[in-house]
């Protein structure tokens, strides 16, 4: 099933804020050993459990054109997928995107139903490691909690008692300048930060350049994680 118009564009909005946020040329990850075929909630669940997270498309690209997809495809092989594809972290409501390894298209991907057994491979992505080890709060503010899903952000603020800012808190915080602080933890003005509004799809706020960006429609991708202290 090919993608909706709608959930496409949204894709190409949040490709473009994450392309600023996280430039693949130069960024440092290491991809998991383990190559599991699950469905896509067990495989998000799997690499967040390692402290990683399923790869974007262009990650994923990049494995393609290297060696690195060589060797996965002796373990595919050996399991006699017919059409093997892996899971991305992008998902919209009961779907979620594969990349078709055997097609060489930029920015080419697919949605298929959660449900559906794929390949994954987990993630790891080391400047996010250090951003989290090195962060400290600031005020009600969280550390840096990391870059994931809407979904997997809802549940790491409940962990730590916290929640995700409305858009009037996190704006505020700009103003503030508490994000100023942000941006020299991270090294870059560039990254977009989840709020907690449901309407009209998804929301992001860029401390650098004091904008929110939304999108129509269910969409969930990965941005990066900042909580707030729940107000009595």
């Amino acid at each position: 099933m090919i993608a909706r118009n709608s959930i496409l564009f949204a894709l190409i909005i949040l490709s473009f804020l994450n392309d600023c946020n996280l430039p693949i040329k130069g960024k440092a990850y290491a991809w998991s050993d383990e190559q599991s075929y699950m469905n896509w909630h067990d495989s998000e669940l799997m690499c967040r459990k390692k402290g990683m997270r399923l790869p974007e498309l262009k990650e994923m690209q990049m494995a393609q054109e290297s060696k690195l997809m060589d060797e996965w495809r002796k373990e595919i092989n050996a399991k006699l997928i017919p059409i093997p594809a892996f899971w991305l972290a992008v998902s919209e409501g009961k779907d979620a995107y594969i990349f078709p390894i055997h097609v060489k298209i930029d920015g080419y991907s697919v949605s298929v139903e959660k449900k559906s057994k794929e390949l994954v491979r987990c993630v790891r992505d080391l400047k996010m490691e250090r951003i989290i080890k090195s962060s400290k709060p600031i005020a009600n503010w969280s550390s840096y909690q990391g870059y994931m899903t809407k979904n997997a952000a809802v549940e790491q603020c409940k962990q730590i008692g916290m929640r995700l800012p409305s858009n009037g808190e996190i704006r505020q915080a700009y103003f503030d300048r508490i994000t100023n602080e942000w941006n020299k933890e991270d090294d870059s003005e560039n990254f977009s930060y989840w709020t907690n509004e449901e309407v009209p799809g998804f929301t992001l706020f860029t401390p650098g350049d004091g904008i929110f960006s939304s999108s129509g429609g269910k969409f969930l991708g990965n941005a990066h994680v900042r909580c707030i202290r729940a107000q009595n």
